[in-house]
This record gives C-alpha cells, sequence and structure tokens, in this order.
C-alpha cells in the first residue's frame, strides 16, 4: 500500500510540474512578445503616435463629444502590467487577459479611476473568450468552457448580448447588424498583436 501511495505520489508531482511548466513557458512567451513590443515603439515613436491616433479616431467614431472627453489618453495604450493584460474596444469596453493570451475576459473600464489600477478602474462582464473579431459598433467572439464552445454578439452602444450555437448564425446575425470589420475570427494572442502593432493599419 505505501509503494501505491508512493507511486500516486509522484505521478502528481509528475503532472503538478508539467502544468506549471506549460504555464511558465506561455508566461515567457508573451512576456517576450511585450518586451519586443515596447523596443519597437521606443525606436518608431513617431510612426507609434499616429497609429495610437488612427486607432483612437477609429474606435471613437460612433461617441458622443461628451464621452469622447472622457477618455483617458491611457486607455488606448496602456498594454497592462506583469501577469495581466490589456487591449482597449470600444469605449468602456476592453480585453483582459492573466498570465497568458490564450483566453480573455471582456471588462468595463470605469475612467473615475487610473487604467493602471485594474482592481477599481475595471469591471468584468465575462470571460473564455478565445478567438475575438471587431469593428467600431459590434463585438463577435468565441468562448470556449471545458469542451463547450459558444459564439456571441455584443453590440458597443446599447450592450445588448446575443447567444449562438454556431459560428455560422453569428457570422449571419453580425452581418445584418450592420458589423463591417475582418471576416474571420483571431485568437486572442492574434488579436492583441494586431492593434499593438502601431507600424500596420488596425482598420483593415
Amino acid at each position: 500500500m505505501n509503494k501505491c501511495l508512493i507511486g500516486c505520489g509522484i505521478a502528481i508531482l509528475i503532472a503538478v510540474s508539467a502544468v506549471a511548466g506549460i504555464g511558465y513557458l506561455s508566461y515567457v512567451k508573451v512576456s517576450n512578445w511585450n518586451t519586443s513590443r515596447k523596443a519597437r515603439i521606443k525606436a518608431q515613436q513617431s510612426v507609434v503616435e499616429a497609429g495610437v491616433d488612427q486607432r483612437r479616431k477609429y474606435l471613437e467614431r460612433h461617441l458622443s463629444q461628451k464621452i469622447r472627453n472622457t477618455i483617458p489618453a491611457e486607455f488606448y495604450t496602456y498594454d497592462g502590467f506583469r501577469d495581466w493584460w490589456r487591449m482597449p474596444l470600444v469605449f468602456p469596453y476592453q480585453l483582459m487577459c492573466i498570465d497568458t493570451h490564450d483566453n480573455a475576459y471582456l471588462e468595463k473600464s470605469n475612467s473615475a479611476y487610473p487604467v493602471a489600477d485594474p482592481n477599481k478602474s475595471s469591471t468584468g462582464i465575462f470571460g473564455d473568450i478565445t478567438r475575438i473579431a471587431t469593428d467600431n459598433t459590434i463585438l463577435i467572439f468565441e468562448t470556449k468552457s471545458g469542451m463547450a464552445i459558444s459564439y456571441g454578439l455584443l453590440q458597443y452602444e446599447s450592450g445588448a448580448r446575443s447567444e449562438f450555437a454556431a459560428e455560422k448564425q453569428m457570422w449571419v446575425a453580425a452581418k445584418k447588424a450592420g458589423y463591417t470589420g475582418g471576416n474571420k475570427l483571431l485568437s486572442v494572442d492574434d488579436f492583441f498583436s494586431t492593434y499593438y502593432d502601431y507600424e500596420k493599419d488596425f482598420i483593415e
């Protein structure tokens, strides 16, 4: 019996070590991505400033001037700290990731608090987002919880949310609602890279 307990203990230890190793490698991957991105930003400051301005104008296109005046500049540029990551959508919505870019949470930002303090400035709506696409009126996404996969659509202006069992149904609903963005869902990692690659046109 002691041998069985020892054997089980070793098996559990190996499994835990494997999971920890995968988590560490994911963290290193995202950390390296962030380091190289910041180096690029520093080297091409004028290009980056133009990219930020272009993104801001696009994302604010349908917002009232009153709302635009409340949005801090950091909302479009602050990408997080250490083990948490953020990406702005149409204000007040933003994506948040913990440790890795494997999945994301949709949250609302409160401009009364600093963007860099998520405990005060950010309120969660839902999580488990694995793939995503957006324009400046509609957010479409895939969520995965265990083996269950579903699809959704969020209209920024009203906050109305619809859910679908199949991706095709989601696309049909999105086009009917006036969606004009990209025609495929991107992984959270690719979506973050697309936004923060300031040298490229985010709209395209």
